[in-house]
């Protein structure tokens, strides 16, 4: 017998469905003017932030009757702002750009006014900036689903289509890839969904079958570790190439070489950034350098240099007529002293 065809998002999408139909009439009118007046310049259609705004105050106000049914009832707060971060992604073109972070802070600012901090905090605009996100994402959207995918396709007798089987794989490589990197990492995005999930589906009872047997848990649990064994040889590969031409103590540093510095840049980006202002300089104090040795404008230099320090000693040592007399002795030793350097200087200044 073939399962039902939207069986496998059929949760997921009665969500979302239940939450646009049951709060939009139930929003602060008050609270909403005021939102889309500030941000109306922001956006050519200001009818999408209207309903956003009347749909997130509405929950504020009635966030007791926030749809609830299997994984949602015990995680509702995480899928409303789940539900936030995904509506306000929808109107921004770009959720990194200055409008779209405002509209976040606005709305954050709304829900500061509000008296559900007791019940639930928000969190969305720390998705924000973590690249866990999207596997978070996908995992609780799963965990709405799965208690009728596993009824229907899992623990029942019921065959799949290509979209299903589709669905159920991509979901069981993302189960068991967080698994993997959850291991010694609970407080990740992804870490977190993953505990929810296990703390409503136990992992000791979950079908190691789907679609009748098309589908064995332990192939897919399977193919990630080859998958992740084969990224790991490869970086160690990469590695071991890169030993044969360098220091071992280059070598040593190669694991960390692309990792990003706090001010987001890389150690490589950093020294050639050095290099390059180094060279420049280096090359500036040479080039003063040959000139002072071996040009008629180190010997001028030198001269001048000379007669202002002792221009300088004798003002403070002496009195005027010492002065004169040292100035003018000064004047011959350099006169005697020029000619060692005759070959150095112009016709035009003999």
């Amino acid at each position: 017998m073939q399962a039902p065809d939207d069986i496998h998002t059929k949760n997921s999408k009665l969500l979302y469905s239940r939450i646009d139909s049951r709060f939009i009439n139930k929003g602060d009118v008050d609270k909403c003017e005021k939102f889309k007046s500030e941000l109306a310049s922001q956006f050519k259609d200001d009818s999408g932030i209207s309903s956003f705004c009347s749909r997130f105050t509405g929950i504020l106000n009635y966030y007791g009757v926030f749809p609830s049914f299997d994984f949602v009832n015990k995680y509702r707060c995480k899928y409303f702002n789940l539900w936030i971060y995904e509506s306000l992604s929808k109107l921004c073109d770009n959720v990194y750009d200055d409008k779209c972070i405002h509209i976040m802070r606005k709305t954050e600012e709304i829900w500061g006014n509000n008296n559900l901090d007791g019940k639930c905090k928000p969190e969305f605009i720390s998705y924000m900036n973590d690249s866990n996100y999207e596997k978070m994402q996908k995992l609780y959207k799963f965990a709405v689903n799965y208690n009728i995918v596993q009824k229907y396709v899992g623990k029942g007798q019921y065959l799949c289509s290509e979209d299903q089987k589709t669905y159920i794989r991509d979901n069981l490589k993302l189960y068991e890839l967080v698994k993997n990197e959850c291991k010694s990492d609970t407080s990740s995005l992804h870490c977190v969904a993953l505990k929810n999930f296990h703390d409503v589906y136990k992992e000791e009872e979950l079908p190691k079958l789907y679609c009748k047997g098309e589908i064995s848990v332990e192939d897919i649990r399977r193919e990630t570790q080859e998958s992740l064994s084969r990224t790991e040889s490869n970086k160690h590969a990469h590695v071991g190439t890169l030993s044969s031409k360098d220091d071992p103590e280059q070598v040593e540093q190669l694991d960390y070489s692309d990792l990003p510095n706090v001010d987001g840049t890389s150690p490589i980006y950093n020294f050639h950034k050095t290099t390059a202002i180094s060279f420049p300089i280096l090359g500036i104090l040479f080039i003063f350098f040959a000139a002072y040795k071996y040009t008629p404008a180190g010997t001028l230099l030198h001269g001048f240099l000379l007669g202002k320090k002792k221009f300088s000693h004798n003002k403070t040592e002496e009195g005027n007529h010492e002065f004169l007399e040292d100035t003018l002795n000064t004047m011959n030793e350099n006169t005697n002293g020029s000619f060692h350097h005759v070959g150095y200087y112009p016709t035009s200044n003999i």
